[in-house]
């Protein structure tokens, strides 16, 4: 009867341990983005746009393991320069941001470390052409629909509440204009930076 008093206060409490290790939590994410974009040529220069990011998130942690998921309003771009002309290329996307975290737990605040891939649907935005005026056979220089980054973020969790840094590094080009069209060595290509400021409310 001893042997079994234990065995069942061992496993309570391993059970009470294994509870307060592994959790699931639903969020709801705002962030403020200061976005600028990279381009292929060196004369064809970005300066910042501010922008914002709204959505659910989705946390799955065990041990200070863990992966978060969300789904994304999120605006991005930057100021086009080329020359006499300048634009605010302002473009929405819809992400779904899938990051590793790790997280430690420090005098009841948790600080956690985050990395992950990053995947834009884009829901609308402007192109190289309406800048430059561009000949009819350059108009297919629009936003592209699809793209794949990927993010680095660090972070403090105080009770309910999750504030952020981020930064998400943009892989695939977001524009690509013809310019061997019209005879240039190479076409003009912009990928997406983005340093975003995140605050998190988890229910």
């Amino acid at each position: 009867m001893k042997k079994l008093s234990v065995f069942v206060v061992a496993l309570t409490l391993s059970v009470g341990m294994a509870q307060a290790q592994f959790g699931i939590k639903f969020g709801a994410r705002a962030g403020l983005n200061v976005n600028s974009l990279s381009y292929s040529w060196d004369d064809v220069k970005s300066e910042n746009l501010i922008g914002f990011q709204i959505g659910p998130v989705l946390d799955v942690s065990i041990l200070g393991f863990g992966v978060e998921a969300g789904i994304l309003y999120n605006q991005k771009g930057g100021k086009f320069k080329f020359g006499n002309e300048s634009m605010d290329l302002r473009n929405s996307y819809l992400d779904i941001p899938i990051n590793l975290k790790y997280s430690l737990g420090l005098g009841g605040i948790g600080v956690y470390a985050a990395i992950g891939p990053n995947f834009s649907l884009a829901l609308d935005g402007k192109n190289f052409g309406e800048v430059l005026g561009a000949a009819e056979e350059l108009k297919e220089g629009n936003v592209k629909n699809f793209e794949v980054g990927l993010n680095f973020g660090a972070g403090v969790k105080i009770s309910k509440i999750g504030i952020g840094v981020q930064y998400g590094l943009g892989l695939s080009d977001v524009y690509k204009y013809p310019m061997q069209a019209v005879g240039l060595a190479k076409d003009l290509t912009a990928k997406n930076r983005t340093i975003a400021v995140l605050l998190t409310y988890y229910f």
